[in-house]
């Protein structure tokens, strides 16, 4: 197969392989496969994570400097100019090119190749393909520096807390002189915010790559992918995280190219962030008109957080594991249509539809779009402009859970939409959101894979306890104020003040969970007689108190309405638990 044809082949050819592995594999001239070693101690990796380790472990196939992801779904792939494809999907990697007869093979799963990935896990010494120890030593050496920057007070300017960021880092949608206007414009909520990494610590460093290239000028640069858990002094703990560190030029990645022989943080290059988060929420329903309580709920969700705070995408599609659904005698796999909250907030098209909130702020995460009755439908069906959009997510709701088997229902349900694996996250910029189906044929900016497999904890699991108590392991929010008062003082909608404590979740695993976040959020009309489910247009705002991890009671500041905004129309009042790995645990009082 060449490398610029054959990708509708390329999925048929796996769809007829999965399973086997042919005889072709012994002629491939490596053993991919035989790293594919199932281990209950290694972490998972990321597509991006496997298909690095690959290249460096395999540069006579896999041979070129982080090509581009690309996508036929549901397949998440890297060509090469050898001839290869490299490929995951539902969790499986493929291979298939010249080394393989171009018989597609299936090599493992990508939870199998985690030893290979992670050696340190397993107990096996670090590799680095052409790297040395003399690497690893300066690695050491560059985070020592890092770790100095935050081994008292926070730093107190943009350009002390990025000394070490490359003038053409790029993470997540963030530039360096983003990060450096962020910290100047208001030192003191940095250092609020920022205050759990001091002392922070990185552990367990292991070298994954090494590129050397030539720019156009000439100059050179040298990259080092490298991955570390990072440790903070609250107990909690940043597990495989990923960097990439530069010396030399980085001339030809930004206008501002940077040439100095020391390392820099280069970022992950990623123009818009992808994370999923595992949540455990708990809701009090209360009546803002009186404050009476009305319902008491639990749900299980995966929450999909694509931010965007540099405006480069319209919409992004996310495709994987997951509950499909057959609609119209038509039976479609798992995916959603993302819109940017730049688009929900500002196209004229989407005046009075859901979430058309006139101040969502740039760093939002992007809403699921709807269509009619269905909140996730397919991305092929989503009508963005018709319907709106909600908050991306997947779950289960159980209202009032008061029997054992209510909760195995409701875990039956969620364990039934099969999630859990590597998710593709294709980027788009254009106008493919207007409508539905209007994506299709048209080219994603980007296209990136995450890998999750850590679900929220069950409904049995969180009730283990005589008498049954379903909410046993849920975090503790008591507010001074009585509901009818909380209620009160949100209808005025003045700036007001109310004292809260809180209590951390007893996780039935004894995971290291901590106080993320308290937060009071409110939507309101712009129109006096707006729509009651959909309150749009809209004006959104949030307060939050300033908090350390081991907060137990805080003062929460409770925001006014703006001034376009007729009225606050709902409110939650909401705590937060988490660790670093995208796992949190809430509750909430929602006032509607």
């Amino acid at each position: 197969m060449k490398p610029n044809c054959g990708l509708d082949s390329f999925a048929i050819g796996v769809h007829r392989t999965r399973g086997r592995l042919p005889g072709a594999l012994a002629a491939m001239g490596f053993a991919l496969a035989a790293f594919a070693v199932p281990s209950s101690q290694a972490r998972s990796p990321e597509a991006n994570q496997l298909f690095d380790w690959a290249q460096t472990t395999f540069p006579q196939f896999f041979n070129s400097a982080n090509p581009a992801n690309e996508l036929v779904r549901p397949y998440l792939f890297r060509r090469y100019p050898s001839g290869h494809f490299l490929a995951v999907a539902d969790d499986q990697v493929f291979v298939l090119g010249p080394a393989t007869g171009n018989v597609p093979l299936a090599v493992g799963s990508i939870t199998s190749f985690g030893c290979a990935v992670f050696p340190t896990d397993c107990g096996q010494p670090a590799g680095l393909g052409s790297g040395t120890g003399a690497e690893l030593t300066e690695v050491n050496a560059f985070l020592a520096q890092a770790e100095a920057l935050w081994a008292g007070a926070a730093p107190a300017t943009g350009d002390a807390a990025h000394v070490l960021h490359d003038r053409c880092y790029l993470d997540n949608g963030l530039t360096r002189d983003a990060l450096v206007a962020q910290l100047d414009a208001s030192p003191s909520a940095f250092a609020q915010a920022n205050a759990f990494r001091l002392g922070e610590q990185r552990r367990n460093v292991v070298l994954r790559g090494l590129r050397q290239s030539t720019n156009t000028d000439g100059s050179t640069r040298r990259e080092i992918d490298i991955a570390f858990d990072l440790v903070y002094r609250d107990g909690t703990t940043a597990s495989n995280q990923s960097a990439t560190l530069v010396s030399g030029s980085s001339t030809g990645l930004c206008a501002a190219g940077q040439n100095a022989p020391g390392l820099r943080w280069l970022g992950n290059r990623r123009l818009v962030g992808v994370a999923i988060t595992a949540r455990n929420t708990e809701t009090v329903a209360v009546r803002l008109s009186d404050g009476v309580q009305t319902g008491r709920s639990l749900r299980r969700d995966w929450q999909f957080n694509i931010t965007d705070p540099a405006g480069n995408a319209t919409y992004a599609i996310v495709s994987g594991p997951g509950p499909g659904q057959v609609l119209g005698g038509v039976s479609y796999t798992f995916s959603l249509k993302l819109i940017s909250p730049r688009i929900l907030r500002g196209d004229p098209s989407l005046v009075g539809k859901r979430d058309n909130v006139l101040n969502w702020p740039d760093d939002t995460p992007f809403r699921a779009c709807r269509i009619a009755n269905n909140s996730a439908p397919p991305a092929a069906l989503a009508d963005c402009a018709g319907q709106g959009a909600n908050e991306a997510t997947i779950g289960w709701t159980l209202q009032s859970p008061t029997t054992t088997a209510a909760l195995s229902q409701g875990d039956a349900g969620f364990d039934g939409y099969g999630l859990g694996g590597t998710y593709a996250v294709a980027v788009y910029n254009d106008d493919g959101w207007k409508t539905p189906g209007g994506h299709i044929g048209k080219t994603p900016i980007a296209v990136y894979g995450t890998t999750r497999s850590v679900l929220p904890y069950g409904f049995v699991q969180m009730a283990n306890a005589t008498p049954l108590d379903p909410y046993l392991f849920m975090p503790g929010l008591v507010p001074s104020s009585s509901l009818v008062q909380l209620a009160e003082v949100f209808r005025q909608g003045a700036r007001s003040a109310v004292n809260v404590q809180m209590a951390p979740p007893g996780v039935p695993d004894g995971d290291a969970l901590r106080l993320l976040s308290l937060t009071e959020t409110w939507t309101g009309p712009t129109a006096d007689g707006a729509a009651a489910v959909n309150l749009t247009p809209a004006e959104r705002g949030q307060s939050a108190a300033v908090v350390d991890s081991a907060s137990t009671a805080v003062l929460l500041p409770i925001g006014a309405k703006t001034d376009a905004a007729q009225r606050k129309a709902a409110v939650e009042l909401a705590v937060t638990y988490g660790n670093r790995n995208g796992r949190v645990m809430r509750r909430v009082f929602s006032f509607n």
